[in-house]
């Protein structure tokens, strides 16, 4: 979008967002219907899921990236949006979520004819399937979902995009709990989906890394 105005980037950015949250829903209901989980349906989750996106979408269109590394993280955040109210509502990361992430990768690599993106994405793919079998070790279990979930991450945005994304997850996570127990809603005990919190470290990571660039 180098070659817009501010203003009809804006106007773009928020266009995108909108169809992009709209359609992050659609796909959230789509898969909750699939699955035989009861969850409550909040009214005020369509709004969010939408403004969420929509200011993510605002943010990319300051940054001066190429249009195809544009579409991909517009695309990356649709289903990111999808996978977090997915995995907060039941607790489960659907595997076919993830298969959307890769193949959003593996095209973007391909028509940009990235081939030393290739060993990268495997790299970090190794890497955040490792990072995340740690707590596993020392007696700390993670879903299973969350592990392809980081692994999945690494493969897009390769080791050092994994470990600021992790990095984001932390800072979040922290605030989160802080809050709950502020609020006395929760303790450090208090479980809670990880997916979200990876989500936002893997949008804050591409951002980061678009607008320097």
């Amino acid at each position: 979008m180098t070659g817009f105005s501010i203003g009809i980037r804006l106007e773009i950015g928020l266009l995108i967002g909108l169809v992009d949250g709209l359609l992050a829903y659609c796909w959230f209901l789509f898969l909750m219907n699939k699955r035989p989980w009861q969850v409550e349906r909040s009214r005020y989750l369509p709004v969010a899921m939408v403004a969420s996106v929509m200011f993510v979408s605002l943010l990319m269109s300051w940054t001066t990236m190429d249009v195809w590394e544009q579409i991909r993280n517009y695309l990356f955040a649709l289903t990111l949006t999808s996978l977090s109210a997915t995995d907060w509502a039941s607790r489960k990361i659907p595997n076919p979520t993830l298969a959307v992430l890769l193949v959003i990768q593996t095209s973007h690599l391909v028509i940009t004819q990235n081939l030393t993106g290739f060993w990268d994405a495997l790299v970090g793919l190794a890497i955040g399937f490792t990072f995340f079998q740690l707590p596993v070790i020392i007696g700390r279990p993670i879903g299973w979902g969350d592990v392809k979930l980081a692994a999945v991450i690494g493969y897009c945005l390769g080791w050092f995009g994994l470990m600021q994304s992790i990095a984001v997850m932390g800072i979040t996570m922290g605030i989160f709990y802080l809050l709950l127990n502020l609020t006395r809603r929760g303790n450090l005990k208090t479980k809670v989906a990880i997916g979200p919190f990876l989500s936002i470290g893997m949008m804050v990571s591409v951002l980061f890394n678009a607008y320097f660039q």
